[in-house]
């Protein structure tokens, strides 16, 4: 199955930087959560949050390769009840990417943002998926977010919907290993 290009861009800059611990707002059939889960580390924890009840009843940690880690959390993803689940099994550590690909309204993605950028390490990814379109909800919270900090986007060729990521450090930091879209 071709993948569209800005999800090869972004596996791609993901695997520079071999995170461990991913999280997925919005997983839907696992195809971007498994398409990351080949840029981790080979011990990666990846967790993919999804809330509809059509959710195929699959295996999905069968997704990841040997030694990862896949997990499913079946619920709503504004809930405490999810975000604790979310912090339990990152078992005190910080997220590397948090990709957000739910409902992509303003409420949804403030409340998302509210419950989980707090979750990233410093230096840590924050991905926007369906951010291509001008003025969509997810480009103006990467235009929120970004705000002094490095980011980059990677727009699809008219089969996707772009991707646009935000590298979590303090707004104007100067970073070692910036961001840079392959040219």
């Amino acid at each position: 199955m071709p993948y569209p290009l800005e999800q090869a861009c972004f596996v791609e800059f993901l695997a520079v930087r071999k995170p461990k611990y991913i999280c997925e707002i919005g997983m839907s059939l696992g195809v971007s959560l498994w398409l990351m889960s080949r840029a981790a580390t080979d011990d990666a924890v990846v967790i993919g949050v999804e809330h509809t009840k059509d959710l195929p009843a699959k295996d999905f940690a069968a997704y990841g390769r040997a030694q990862q880690t896949l997990i499913t959390v079946r619920g709503d993803a504004h809930t405490p009840e999810t975000v604790a689940e979310v912090k339990h099994f990152l078992g005190g550590h910080l997220l590397d990417v948090l990709y957000l690909d739910a409902d992509h309204t303003v409420e949804d993605l403030a409340i998302e943002m509210g419950c989980y950028v707090g979750l990233v390490r410093e230096g840590g990814i924050v991905a926007f998926h369906d951010a291509q379109d001008v003025g969509s909800p997810p480009q103006e919270a990467w235009n929120a977010l970004r705000a002094g900090r490095p980011s980059t986007c990677f727009w699809g060729d008219g089969y996707g919907y772009g991707i646009a990521a935000v590298e979590m450090v303090a707004p104007g930091k100067v970073t070692p290993e910036p961001i840079r879209v392959k040219g």
